[in-house]
Parts: C-alpha cells; structure tokens; sequence
C-alpha cells in the first residue's frame, strides 16, 4: 500500500521507531486505537453501510514484505462502500491483512483491551472528490478503512480460496493473478461498527483515514491461520523471516470521539450524560467508583448475562445498592422479640407473684398487730 521499505516490525525498525523517518507517528489522529466500548457514544445520525462488491473485480495478490494483499480495478464505483459516516462513495482499492504468532495477537486495533489473532483491513478511496488514489491518501477525508476482526473457531469456506493461494506469493516482492473473488464474503452478516478519525497504521502513516471497524467478528480454523504465518518477510535468496506480529500497537486517542453505530448492542454500553439521580449521596451511587448503575446492570450491579469483569472484560466496580427486607424476614424477627418477651415472661413471673405474696402477707400481720 505505501511501497515504503526502510521500515518493518522488528526492533531494528518496528513501530517504536517509525517516528524518526515518519514525524507525523507521533501526531494527532493516529491509528489503530484501542476501543473501550462504553466510552464510544451512540450516534443516531449514523447510516447503515452500503456495501457494494463485485465478484469480477479482483486483480492480483501479492507479498509486499509487510502483509498480504489482494489487489481491485478501482474505475468505477461497482465495488465500492458508501452509508455510514462517509459522504461520497468510497472505492475499494485493496485489502490486506494483519496477524501474530497466537491467538492472544495480531490484531491492530483492540476491543476493551483485548486483541483478535487477525485483522482484515478493506482500504477505499474517495474517487468523488480526488482523481487518484495517490492523491486521496494525503488528504484529511481520501481513505475509509474498514477493519474486520479475526478469530480461530469453525474454517471459513471462501477464506480457503484466498489460502490457498498463498504459496504463490510466500517471498516478499511476489504476485499472482487472483481474479473473481467478492470481498463481501469476508464480511460478518452484522454490520454494526464503530468509527473514528485516524492514519494508517503503516508508513507514510498520513493521517487521511475515516475508521469504520465492525463489532462483529469472522472465524477462521487454526489450519488457516497457520497459512498466514507461513508468508515470509523475507525474498527467496534471503534468509527465511516469518511474517508475523506484522501489527502496530494501538496509539493514544488524543481526545478524539469514538461514534457507535449502534446502542447497547451485545452488552456495550455507551457514555450517559450526567443526572442529579446520578449525584453523589443517591442511593444508586457507587461511592467506591463514582459510577452510577446503569439501567441494564440488575441491582447487583452486573450487567445481563454475568459480571462486567467475566463479560466485558473491564474492571468497572459494582455499584451496591441498599438490601430491601422481604416481609418474610421482617415477621420472623417480630416473632423472635414476641418470644423472648414470653420466656422473660415466664421466667420472672413466678419469684414476683412470691414476693407479693410475701409481702401482703406482712401487710397483713402487721395490721393486726401494730406497732
């Protein structure tokens, strides 16, 4: 995508030191980003995408030495996106991807911190606006990248066709035909997405991109994902570099807005604005954590389905809410106070009634004999 070389993701010349030939890695809207989803806010005005691939589009796949990318003619708007946060129709470009060496990472942008093996970046162009893709991608509105995430679980039927075909392209600086392929079919079937301002997460790293990254996932076995890790960084007379961890770390937000698609889906919860119900001292205060309970939390302070921690993956606090006394409890503990009355009763009553009878009886005597 950039044709850049003197940059890669070793600790010679990985991320952390992009910013010595790229000044802008240190700059305002840089991606990826990790997206805390409760922090994201929802906005309504945002449209569905609009999501229109062609099957006969597809050109070439190639190894450009950092990832693998497949190739699309970009004459028209046949395969383009448009709906969302963008404007004008978008041309799909390319797509490429990113991956590590286990489960635990690979993906660029995070979720609440967590990381997917894979992730799928499908780069488009605003042809509308700019005459080439060149052009586009130094400016502040030529690119939308949508992100889809990766992970191992069922084999995915149409990624075999795209696994396949990379023994052909296992050194760097290698290509081959790959026509009739439609994008769309490494899509989810839900299209709820959140969307940011950002970069590219490789060099040049202009900041020219609009982020749409889908919430939901796709799977892939473990025997697909093994043929990612199988590419080589490296040309066929160099020495043999798996390409893996071929990802950027996730760069501060900057006071930069996350929007969300889409309210409360999937357990996410979004920013609420402040309210006196919410105000220190009401009962529905957390006064550990300053965080009001929210109206899907149970009086718990979980949300449905389990804990914020085993569910989310974040370490919001509970927020205590004061125990209501069942009627059942309440009448037990009048008939314990009517009890104890009652053995008091009886255990105290008989030693009285002998002293008064003791002491009428001196009464007595003493009225008749007198002084």
């Amino acid at each position: 995508m950039t044709g850049h070389n003197c940059w890669g993701y070793s600790q010679k010349d990985g991320p952390s030191l992009w910013y010595k030939s790229y000044p802008i890695a240190q700059g305002s809207r840089q991606s990826p980003i990790d997206i805390i989803s409760m922090q994201a806010i929802y906005d309504p005005s945002l449209k569905p995408l609009n999501i229109s691939y062609e099957s006969d589009s597809s050109l070439g796949i190639s190894n450009n030495g950092h990832s693998v990318m497949v190739d699309f003619k970009d004459v028209d708007d046949k395969t383009a996106i448009s709906g969302g946060p963008l404007e004008n129709p978008y041309r799909l470009k390319q797509f490429h991807f990113h991956w590590g060496t286990s489960q635990k990472c690979g993906s660029e942008h995070t979720i609440n911190g967590k990381s997917f093996p894979c992730e799928l970046h499908l780069v488009h162009w605003n042809a509308k606006k700019y005459t080439t893709f060149g052009e586009a991608v130094a400016a502040p509105d030529g690119l939308a990248v949508m992100g889809v995430f990766l992970e191992v679980g069922e084999e995915h039927a149409t990624m075999n066709r795209l696994t396949d075909a990379f023994y052909m392209v296992k050194f760097k600086g290698t290509k081959a035909e790959f026509r009739s392929f439609n994008p769309s079919t490494l899509l989810p079937a839900g299209k709820k997405y959140w969307t940011y301002a950002g970069s590219l997460t490789t060099p040049p790293l202009h900041e020219s991109v609009t982020w749409i990254v889908l919430k939901e996932a796709i799977q892939i076995s473990e025997k697909q994902m093994e043929k990612f890790r199988s590419l080589l960084f490296t040309t066929e007379e160099d020495e043999k570099i798996p390409m893996v961890n071929n990802f950027r770390p996730p760069q501060p937000l900057k006071g930069r807005v996350v929007r969300a698609s889409f309210r409360k889906a999937g357990g996410h919860h979004q920013a609420l604005p402040f309210h006196p119900a919410f105000a220190e001292g009401n009962p529905a205060y957390d006064r550990r954590g300053g965080s009001p309970v929210r109206p899907s939390e149970d009086k718990r302070g979980r949300a449905e389905g389990g804990s914020y921690e085993s569910k989310r993956g974040c370490s919001l606090p509970a927020s205590p809410t004061p125990t209501k006394k069942k009627p059942a409890a309440r009448a037990k503990r009048v008939d314990t106070r009517l009890w104890r009355t009652w053995v008091l009763a009886r255990t105290w009553s008989f030693p009285c009634l002998q002293a008064l009878r003791s002491w009428g009886c001196w009464v007595f005597d003493f009225g008749k004999t007198g002084l």
